[in-house]
């Protein structure tokens, strides 16, 4: 293990110096104030750092891990970009606890099975109490839903080399972390396409008094509608609103027989299937404090398999706009139309299965400007 202090006085300091290390090539970050402390392990099994940020919506210092392959390095240096999975941990625990911190190291480590996808996996932690990965109604400065989207993400997407469009992003959690892959993927379905929830509390209704709830809802009877609007399965509509409206997200989760949340997983399994909204639920013999190591490399292969990927370099088109065609593991729908830089039509369009073309402006830098896309079915 490797330890570095980089003190600076805005974000884009620190992005620097992590750009020396990594010979990273980004985009300029927004300023914050920052002291960071970095911490990463360089093994075969892939790059593990630990480090910190100043969230301006929280207040507060946030120490946040990142889980990077192993060739992280060469491949960035060829233009390559990852989907990035966010994780989030449970009641008790901290970001370290993804990288096999928690429980004697029994917990499985991510960093150990990057390597096996293609992916980016990010992990913040909360702080002292429960957040419970929601917008608080009543404790101050816990927004942890809102810094989820428009920092971590944000942030994330500016220090390496992602792809940053909703797509290619994921969330998934373990316990509280679950509810708030789930919550959140249902709340922000232009962030996250894709949610995987290991043994989460689903149905917070049924837990008064429990988890920590009360601090960040309010006690129930004075603040019922509070839990209500976080319920799980009380707005498992979002999901079939979120697919009708053209953002289909893809449900995974979890439960069983010694988990303490089997009875609200089943009933959300049952619940979606009601409402037609595609998932899937399946149940094992984990406890619910512990996930297997071959649970933990099941959930980075499914993601590997549902987000979008980057497979090919860009190339250019008479008008000199850049289109960049990747391809994906999976084909979803899009609209059959290219736009130019001004938002006209360039002319209808049809793509092959799994690939994806996107519009950049070759004016703004090495890898242009993100400014459309379309992924469409075989002609």
């Amino acid at each position: 293990m490797h330890i570095f202090f980089f003190k600076v006085s805005s974000l884009k300091g620190a992005h620097m110096s992590l750009t020396s290390f990594f010979s990273q090539r980004k985009t300029q970050l927004p300023t914050a104030s920052l002291f960071v402390l970095l911490l990463f392990s360089l093994s075969p099994s892939g790059i593990a750092i630990r480090t910190t940020f100043h969230s301006a919506l929280i207040d507060t210092d946030i120490t946040y891990s990142v889980a990077l392959p192993s060739d992280y390095e060469q491949k960035i240096a060829q233009g390559h970009r990852y989907p990035v999975v966010y994780l989030l941990h449970c009641a008790g625990c901290t970001d370290s606890t993804w990288l096999g911190h928690y429980f004697n190291g029994i917990f499985p480590a991510v960093d150990s099975v990057i390597d096996s996808v293609d992916l980016i996996a990010a992990a913040p932690y909360n702080g002292p109490g429960f957040s419970w990965w929601i917008d608080s109604p009543v404790k101050p400065k816990s927004f942890f839903s809102s810094f989820l989207v428009r920092e971590f993400k944000h942030l994330i997407d500016s220090l390496y080399a992602t792809l940053p469009r909703r797509e290619s992003s994921g969330i998934a959690g373990h316990s509280m972390g679950g509810f708030g892959a789930l919550f959140n993927c249902g709340a922000h379905p232009d962030s996250f396409s894709a949610a995987y929830s290991c043994k989460g509390l689903l149905n917070v209704l049924q837990h008064h008094g429990e988890f920590g709830l009360d601090e960040v809802l309010g006690g129930q009877d004075t603040s019922i509608t509070n839990w209500h609007a976080v319920d799980i399965i009380e707005n498992a509509r979002k999901f079939a609103e979120a697919n009708a409206a053209g953002k289909a997200v893809r449900i995974i989760f979890y439960s069983g027989p010694n988990d303490w949340f089997q009875a609200e997983n089943r009933l959300f399994d049952t619940t979606l299937t009601d409402l037609s909204v595609p998932h899937e639920y399946f149940e094992n013999e984990e406890d619910h404090g512990l996930i297997w190591a071959s649970r933990m490399f099941e959930v980075l292969k499914w993601f590997d398999t549902v987000l979008v990927h980057q497979r090919t370099g860009a190339v250019k088109n008479p008008g000199g706009h850049r289109f960049r065609t990747t391809y994906s593991t999976h084909a979803s729908s899009g609209k059959q139309v290219m736009w130019d830089l001004s938002g006209r039509v360039i002319r209808p369009g049809k793509a092959a299965a799994g690939i994806v073309i996107e519009l950049l402006d070759p004016s703004l830098g090495r890898n242009g400007r993100f400014v459309c896309r379309f992924l469409e079915k075989k002609e």
